[in-house]
């Protein structure tokens, strides 16, 4: 389903970039620059993983970069702006749970703050829909 529309597929690229940048902003200015600094070091290799995991994964830990990087961009945005196609596969997809998660956080913070511009994850929309069908006495 997701990659057969590129709507779906950049909105579950931008949502995992989304929740990385906000993930990487949770932490201390001085963490940041401590995991920056030993992801420069080569003998610091399990820093530097905590680094690449904190500022670079995407939901569940998805390493969407990878997918990202085939191209030489580290970014969707740049990947957008280059003379570069965007990927034509979704990222693999793991933990609905999470995903459904990510979903309703950035709902109710779109609902909460009409400024905020969270890209609406298309997992866990999805997740939400068949929820909603197959369990309508739930309230979500």
């Amino acid at each position: 389903m997701i990659e057969q529309s590129a709507d779906l597929t950049d909105r579950l690229f931008q949502s995992h970039e989304e929740y990385a940048r906000l993930r990487w902003s949770s932490i201390t200015t001085e963490d940041q620059k401590v995991l920056e600094a030993a992801s420069k070091r080569i003998e610091s290799s399990s820093l530097s993983r905590m680094h690449d995991m904190m500022k670079h994964s995407g939901i569940a830990g998805s390493n969407v970069t990878a997918f990202l990087q085939t191209s030489n961009c580290t970014t969707l945005e740049k990947q957008k702006s280059s003379s570069h196609a965007l990927p034509t596969s979704a990222p693999p997809i793991k933990c609905l749970h999470a995903h459904y998660a990510h979903h309703r956080s950035t709902t109710n913070t779109r609902l909460a703050l009409p400024f905020s511009s969270f890209t609406i994850n298309p997992v866990g929309e999805r997740v939400h829909e068949l929820l909603a069908q197959e369990f309508p006495y739930l309230s979500l």
